[in-house]
């Protein structure tokens, strides 16, 4: 991509193109809009293309509390009532947590399962 310029494009005003950079990463862009150069415009080349629009960002919500963020994700959860099934952090303690004999520290009450980190993408 760093051999060519948008001048070396054919590009249609309102089609669907695929960026791909780092090997896997993909983008799709839409050109809604094209025109010449004008004073105001931003001066610098290295600057463009300009960023217009950013699609809004859906947080997936705790399946149990239906209100935090999930924090975490299980699978094979035999206390959930799915798989995958996500967690918000208090969620996932409740659940999954139990005294131990002392009733001083939280130990896992069961194992058998997968459980990561969820990360909003």
């Amino acid at each position: 991509m760093e051999d060519y310029t948008f001048g070396d494009l054919d590009i249609k005003v309102g089609s669907q193109y695929c960026l791909c950079h780092q090997g896997d990463c993909e983008h799709i862009m839409i050109f809604d809009e094209i025109r010449l150069w004008r004073e105001g415009d931003e001066q610098n080349a290295r600057a463009y293309p300009l960023q217009t629009f950013e699609g809004v960002h859906q947080i997936k919500k705790c399946t149990i509390c239906k209100s935090a963020p999930c924090k975490k994700v299980t699978y094979d959860d035999k206390l959930a009532p799915e798989s995958p099934c996500f967690f918000c952090d208090e969620c996932y303690h409740q659940l999954h947590y139990v005294k131990d004999e002392t009733g001083s520290f939280w130990e896992l009450g069961y194992k058998g399962f997968e459980v990561y980190p969820y990360f909003h993408e």
